[in-house]
C-alpha cells in the first residue's frame, strides 16, 4: 500500500510538471506560423498592387501628383497685354532695337538671292505686282534685263523712306520696273477706274475719284503688314481713307508660310522683324496708325 502510494504521487508530480497548454492554445499563440506569415504577405502584396494600379490611373487621368507638372503646358506672358495705341507703338519699336542697317547695296543683293533660292523655281525671281518672271544670276543681272527688274519701296523714298528706312527690307520688294514705275509715289486703295493693269494690280481711281493704286490680290495682305510696320518703326502716319483700305487687305490676305519665313530670313540678316507677321491680331490694337 505504502509502495502504491509513493508510485501515485510520482505520477502526479509529472503530470503537474508538464506544459499547461492545449493544441488550440499553442495554434492561437504562435505568431511565427507558415500559414498566417503567408496570409499576411498576400495582404501586404495586394496592397502594393491595389496602389499601383490606383497611381497608373491618376496618371492616365493626369490627376497623378507625379505626371502632373509634365501634363501642365508652360503659359508665355503676352508682352503686349493690355497695350493699345501709342504704348503698344512704343512697346513694338523696342523689339526693333537691335536693327541693323546693311546698306543700300547689301540690303537689294539679298533681297533678290533670297528670292532666287526661295520663290519658285531656283535662279528665278517674281514681280510682286504683275508676276512676271525671270531667271537671273543677281540683283545686276535682274536690272539689266529687258524689260528690268528693280527694288519696289512700299513706303515710298519720297514720302519718307530715306537713311536706315530706305534700306530698311520689311518694305522692299521684287518688282518689273514697269510696274513699279506705274506705282511711284501713288497711294494705296480700291480702283474702280483702271488706266493701266497687269496680272491683277491697277493703277486708277478710287470710288472718290482719287488716283490710286491697287496690287493684285496675293500681295495685297504683305502690303497692309510692311506699310503698317513702317509707321510705327519710324514713326510716320497713314492717311485715313488709305489706312481704311489697308485694314481690309490685312484681313482679306491674311499672314502665309512665305511672308513668315521671309520675315525670319531678314531677322538673321536685318535683326529685326515685322511684328505685325508674328501677331496680325495687333493690328486692331492700334486705332490710328
Amino acid at each position: 500500500m505504502k509502495r502504491f502510494s509513493i508510485v501515485s504521487l510520482l505520477l502526479l508530480f509529472a503530470a503537474l510538471s508538464a506544459p499547461a497548454c492545449s493544441d488550440d492554445s499553442a495554434g492561437s499563440g504562435d505568431t511565427n506560423s507558415p500559414d498566417i506569415t503567408a496570409d499576411a504577405q498576400i495582404e501586404v502584396d495586394a496592397g502594393a498592387d491595389a496602389g499601383d494600379v490606383a497611381e497608373d490611373v491618376l496618371s492616365e487621368d493626369g490627376v497623378s501628383a507625379d505626371a502632373a507638372p509634365a501634363d501642365v503646358a508652360e503659359v508665355e506672358e503676352d508682352p503686349y497685354e493690355g497695350l493699345r495705341d501709342s504704348a503698344l507703338k512704343s512697346a513694338l519699336r523696342q523689339t526693333n532695337r537691335r536693327h541693323r542697317d546693311l546698306g543700300y547695296g547689301p540690303a537689294r543683293d539679298f533681297m533678290f538671292e533670297y528670292d532666287m533660292a526661295n520663290v519658285g523655281a531656283v535662279g528665278q525671281i517674281e514681280c510682286v505686282y504683275t508676276g512676271r518672271k525671270a531667271f537671273v544670276e543677281g540683283r545686276l543681272d535682274a536690272q539689266n534685263q529687258n524689260p528690268m527688274y528693280n527694288t519696289e519701296h512700299t513706303w515710298p523714298q519720297s514720302r519718307g523712306a530715306s537713311g536706315v528706312a530706305r534700306s530698311d527690307l520689311h518694305h522692299l520688294f521684287i518688282t518689273d520696273g514697269a510696274a513699279n514705275g506705274k506705282r511711284g509715289s501713288v497711294s494705296f486703295g480700291n480702283v474702280v477706274n483702271a488706266s493701266w493693269s497687269e496680272g491683277g494690280s491697277k493703277l486708277g481711281s478710287d470710288s472718290s475719284g482719287h488716283k490710286r493704286f491697287e496690287p493684285r490680290d496675293v500681295h495685297k495682305g504683305n502690303v497692309a503688314r510692311a506699310i503698317f510696320y513702317f509707321a510705327v518703326t519710324y514713326n510716320h502716319q497713314v492717311a485715313r481713307d488709305e489706312e481704311a483700305t489697308l485694314r481690309a487687305w490685312h484681313v482679306q490676305d491674311p499672314v502665309d508660310d512665305a511672308e513668315r519665313a521671309r520675315n525670319d530670313a531678314i531677322e538673321g540678316i536685318q535683326r529685326s522683324r515685322n511684328f505685325f507677321i508674328d501677331r496680325p491680331d495687333l493690328v486692331d490694337s492700334i486705332s490710328n496708325f
